[in-house]
């Protein structure tokens, strides 16, 4: 388990999570969330390294929760997919 929002994420971290995701970092932002809702700077952002900069400085803006096992990785939402997953 990572505290996120703890300890943040290294550009690596996100550009791995990107790959066992097979998502592009504009598919696993929370839309929803305040922080991405008040700063209008962020629905500008397409380029996905920029992206990446922008989830390290603010973690809080992901899907979640993500679970990671070996190389794949989901959106555990609903919860229910874990299992699947896991199996």
């Amino acid at each position: 388990m990572i505290e996120y929002v703890k300890t943040g994420f290294t550009i690596k971290e996100l550009e791995g999570l990107c790959e066992k995701l097979n998502l592009k970092a504009i598919e696993f932002i929370r839309y929803n969330d305040k922080l991405f809702k008040e700063n209008p700077d962020f629905k500008k952002i397409s380029e996905n390294s920029k992206l990446l900069d922008l989830i390290s400085k603010y973690p809080k803006i992901i899907q979640r929760p993500i679970v990671v096992k070996d190389s794949k990785a989901i959106i555990a939402r609903p919860p229910e997919l874990i299992n699947d997953f896991l199996l």
